[in-house]
């Protein structure tokens, strides 16, 4: 009967919901691990600076500080609202900041722009780590001076509403982004 499909249908989705929840919650346990920084060839860095984005930023946290005690002198995360967070208010040295994804709103551009003005101030070198999770583009964004933050956030809620591939996509981003398409590590190579 239809009442015993949809009581049928909700364990399983139940159970879907459950294991799709715990892989997210150890994915980052699992992909951390393969994480492999030369210790080495940083050695010369006075500052030495991990930066996560992403779904599951925080969840990169404590197994990289496991697997490098000591290594970095500031964290510095991104981590996309509504997604689970574990509790990181353990570790002193976090800068994290709650961004939105997909879209970025203006919170997201003000981090940024935070960011990006803490690294031009720097006088030493600085070694940058990124750990970059998949899908979280809108968490670390930065309109091109030709278009103001709201053309840029129209721009990006065109694309996902018209389901453009995702290859356009990016060429677009890093179009109207001033640190997407390689132009970020452009910006921090004088650090």
């Amino acid at each position: 009967s239809v009442t015993g499909v949809q009581t049928c249908a909700l364990p399983i989705c139940g159970i879907i919901v459950s294991l799709n929840n715990a892989i997210q919650s150890l994915q980052p346990e699992i992909l951390a691990k393969k994480i492999v920084i030369n210790i080495e060839d940083i050695g010369s860095f006075s500052s030495k600076i991990l930066v996560v984005l992403g779904k599951n930023a925080l969840g990169y946290i404590p197994p990289l500080l496991t697997k490098y005690p000591g290594l970095f002198n500031q964290i510095i995360v991104f981590q996309a609202r509504g997604y689970a967070s574990p509790d990181y208010s353990w570790e002193d040295n976090l800068d994290v900041s709650f961004v939105d994804h997909p879209i970025p709103s203006i919170h997201n551009f003000e981090v940024t722009k935070h960011f990006l003005d803490t690294i031009s101030l720097r006088k030493e070198r600085c070694y940058f780590h990124f750990v970059i999770t998949g899908g979280t583009s809108s968490c670390l964004v930065y309109p091109e001076s030709t278009i103001t933050i709201d053309q840029y956030i129209q721009t990006i809620e065109i694309l996902l509403f018209d389901n453009i591939d995702i290859i356009s996509f990016n060429e677009m981003r890093s179009t109207i982004d001033a640190i997407k398409g390689g132009k970020l590590s452009q910006l921090l190579e004088n650090h």
